[in-house]
């Protein structure tokens, strides 16, 4: 790949695991699960359960962490086996270690100085090639979103957006991107309990970035809510803010390709009391079109209304 940006890129696009890296030490694990609500988890447990059947995911989970204290309240799983039964696996949250996402990305652009989500980039009929490689939007096909702004990007998704605003920020200093998301306190890899605080850093207006750019971010996850992916998970009981994500992967035991879908964010959007992940992993060609909004993104709106907003 000639272009070392389109590397990183593509990447996170095509979502290669490494089951290896980035995982949180024993102790570390033993002492989160500790904080876990028992309640919560069972009711979370079972929605988790019911989602995966409905969308035939075969490998899934809810996180949901306190956004005041960073304690873990639920750690929810599932694995499908071979025989097509499933069997609970609640320390799953360093199962799948993941190439950098969107917004992780976004946010260290925009630490740059060099770009703003309210900036415009044309993203014209979804597809942008650059020498052998070719970047899709999910609605290339309709046409492309032409012109729109950089949070209008991210929350429908874009992957032309993406490249453009990466290009713009770090040019072709793929060493420059990556000391990028280590002064977020991440790297190339993140577990799904990182990306996880990544969110609660967001919303409570951490120390991860300057106090204008975690402002940007939140009202970018707002909006995906409003009008952008995120809609299918917008809870009835309280307002919430997240983003969606969507990458391949390929099973380095089968070999196969499958489809990780995301919906990560917090509620209520004014006064975060609880930041929620929830990632479902789908066989590529299993019948049931992917959608993280529709798929993670209604689990979401579940967890948020029927187990931690019912009153």
């Amino acid at each position: 790949m000639k272009n070392s940006v389109m590397k990183y890129v593509l990447y996170a696009i095509i979502g290669l695991l490494a089951l290896s890296a980035c995982q949180p030490k024993p102790a570390d694990k033993e002492k989160l699960l500790e904080e876990i609500d028992s309640t919560m988890q069972a009711q979370v447990q079972t929605l988790l359960k019911d989602k995966m059947e409905e969308t035939r995911a075969y490998a899934g989970q809810v996180l949901v962490m306190d956004a005041a204290t960073g304690k873990m309240r639920v750690c929810a799983g599932w694995l499908r086996t071979k025989d097509r039964t499933y069997e609970e696996a609640p320390k799953c949250m360093d199962r799948y270690p993941l190439y950098y996402m969107r917004s992780t990305a976004y946010l260290a652009a925009m630490q740059t100085g060099k770009v703003k989500l309210t900036d415009t980039v044309d993203v014209g009929n979804g597809i942008y090639v650059q020498g052998t490689d070719t970047i899709r939007d999910g609605n290339s096909h309709r046409g492309g979103y032409g012109p729109i702004t950089y949070a209008r990007a991210l929350s429908v998704e874009s992957n032309v957006a993406h490249v453009k605003m990466l290009e713009k920020a770090f040019g072709t200093d793929t060493a420059a991107f990556r000391k990028g998301l280590r002064d977020l306190g991440y790297d190339r890899l993140m577990t799904t309990l990182q990306m996880l605080d990544f969110c609660r850093q967001v919303a409570i207006g951490g120390e991860i970035a300057t106090k204008e750019n975690l402002t940007s971010m939140r009202q970018a996850m707002c909006l995906s809510m409003e009008e952008g992916f995120g809609i299918p998970a917008r809870p009835e009981k309280v307002q919430a803010a997240g983003l969606t994500d969507i990458f391949r992967f390929r099973d380095e035991t089968t070999g196969e390709l499958s489809n990780y879908l995301q919906f990560c964010g917090y509620a209520p959007a004014e006064h975060p009391q609880y930041c929620i992940l929830v990632s479902l992993c789908k066989k590529r060609n299993d019948g049931v079109p992917p959608s993280s909004g529709l798929m993670a993104g209604d689990l979401f709106k579940q967890v948020v209304d029927s187990v931690l907003f019912v009153e």
